[in-house]
């Protein structure tokens, strides 16, 4: 779920976009805003036009050239990423109205909407692919500074959230985040040890496209979160889609989980500590919710946006402590 604006403010943004597009690059077209909630993304003749204030300008550009790396290496890893389109002036980005924009073509394949068993596998498999490559970059590729570790290290180092600051919250989920936030520090020790490289940052299902037949990893977008970090972050990141489902979709999110990581280890050969999984999935949850209550990007459905994404903390938490670990693998008891 998502924060929609209100109708006012969308169509202001999108008479915006509509004279960014025709100033930047010479098109004349109607942006339709993407279901994609505050993003600032727009559809346009069959092109995506996207912005960022102007204070995230230098990662957004950053995000942009790792495009272009990747689809540098499409030919050998068989996974594509955005293709910017040239501003009339030849750059790749356009400045206006305080923000950075791009506009990229469209990309193959179709968004995996999790209710196929087999996209969970098959996102292990992609993601074993691109991280492939992506191990080869280095840190300075990186679009964001801060990765998964320090971000969950923030987390845990602001402590439990007061009752004042999470009114909406009954007593028992209140203490199911103080719990939360306990797991995450004694984790991460394990997780501070792991081996590192730059990461997607946040490669959930939304954020890749597959062959509508093969269900293969063909394409990833949203790279603006990649990072230096553990690969149990990016595998966290596909459980937090295997999680988004109702009781009654017939997707179990420990068992999809669980198919994605297996995947991942034979497309790498490489170990994964499903305890570190968790422990940044975890780490993520707190983080996305803590900044929904800042209430920095106030939707009309804010209210909803947070039950949901309660609702999601709630049975990953939930989860985990059902969990017994052996080795680097989880089973539930």
């Amino acid at each position: 779920m998502l924060l929609v604006p209100g109708a006012a403010e969308s169509r202001r943004w999108e008479a915006v976009a509509a004279a960014v597009l025709r100033r930047a690059w010479g098109l004349r077209a109607s942006p339709v805003a993407a279901t994609t909630g505050w993003n600032h993304t727009w559809r346009a003749d069959g092109l995506w036009l996207t912005c960022r204030p102007a204070a995230e300008g230098a990662a957004f550009r950053r995000e942009t050239e790792l495009f272009g790396r990747l689809n540098g290496c499409a030919p050998v890893s068989g996974v594509r990423a955005p293709v910017a389109v040239p501003t009339s002036s030849g750059g790749l980005c356009a400045e206006a109205r305080g923000h950075v924009w791009r506009l990229t073509e469209e990309l193959p394949g179709e968004t995996p909407s999790g209710f196929h068993r087999a996209d969970y596998p098959r996102a292990g498999e992609g993601l074993a692919r691109l991280h492939g490559f992506l191990a080869g970059l280095g840190p300075r590729t990186a679009v964001q500074a801060r990765g998964p570790v320090d971000l969950a290290a923030a987390q845990v180092a602001r402590g439990v959230p007061r009752p004042a600051d999470l009114p909406d919250l009954a007593a028992a989920d209140r203490a199911r985040l103080a719990l939360g936030l306990r797991a995450v520090a004694d984790g991460l020790a394990g997780v501070r040890a792991a081996p590192r490289q730059l990461l997607h940052g946040d490669p959930g299902l939304p954020n890749l496209r597959v062959d509508p037949a093969s269900r293969e990893l063909v394409a990833v977008l949203d790279l603006e979160a990649a990072s230096v970090g553990p690969v149990e972050h990016d595998l966290g990141c596909i459980g937090l889609s295997a999680f988004s489902h109702r009781e009654d979709d017939g997707i179990d999110g420990v068992a999809a989980l669980a198919s994605a990581v297996a995947a991942y280890r034979r497309g790498t050969g490489r170990t994964v500590d499903e305890r570190a999984v968790y422990v940044l999935m975890l780490a993520n949850e707190i983080r996305l919710l803590r900044e929904l209550l800042r209430g920095a990007r106030p939707g009309e459905n804010l209210h909803s946006v947070v039950q949901w994404q309660f609702g999601r903390y709630r049975k990953v938490f939930d989860t985990w402590s059902r969990l017994r670990f052996q080795g680097e693998r989880a089973c539930l008891t």
